[in-house]
Formats: structure tokens, C-alpha cells, sequence
């Protein structure tokens, strides 16, 4: 039996039924998954080095809020995506 996947980026695979394909489409989705949890780790803490920026930007410390505040915004979007996106890969991970 061959069944046909794809990955968040829209990559189709075709995933079959013969143990040795098995264990090496295992291991490409493990490392997808990894750099993607990875990636959302980076993006967890981009949005919070700019909360901490625009703590800055509101007492004063900082010139450049509205510039802060729009990459803020900015990155909590793309959180949110990889959160959306990561959850049904990790969810099959557990």
C-alpha cells in the first residue's frame, strides 16, 4: 500500500508500507519535525527580545516603538502560524 503526504512547506512524499522506507521517511519527518520546533523556539524568542523592547520603547528608552511594535506584530503572526502548523506534527510525535 502506498499513501501519498505532504509537508508544511507543500512537499509531497509518498510514504510505503516496506519497513527500510519506513524507518528512513521516520527519520526525515523527525528531523522536519525537530527544525520545526526549533524554529518556532527562535520565534518564541524573537517576540519576546521585542516585548522587552517595546517595554523600553514605552518608558521612553527606545526611539524606534512603532518600528518595534510592527515587528512584534509580525512575529506573533508567524508564532501563531508555526504553533497552528506544528501542533497536528507534534500531536503525532506523543
Amino acid at each position: 500500500m502506498i499513501y501519498y503526504a505532504s509537508t508544511m512547506a507543500g512537499t509531497q512524499f509518498i510514504i510505503s508500507n516496506s519497513p527500510g522506507d519506513l524507518e528512513s521517511q521516520l527519520q526525515d519527518l523527525t528531523e522536519a519535525h525537530e527544525a520545526t520546533v526549533s524554529q518556532l523556539s527562535q520565534s518564541q524568542r524573537q517576540v519576546t527580545n521585542l516585548q522587552q523592547e517595546r517595554g523600553r520603547s514605552i518608558q521612553g528608552s527606545d526611539r524606534d516603538g512603532g518600528e518595534s511594535r510592527h515587528r512584534l506584530l509580525d512575529l506573533e503572526q508567524e508564532n501563531r502560524t508555526l504553533r497552528q502548523k506544528v501542533e497536528p506534527v507534534h500531536s503525532g510525535f506523543q
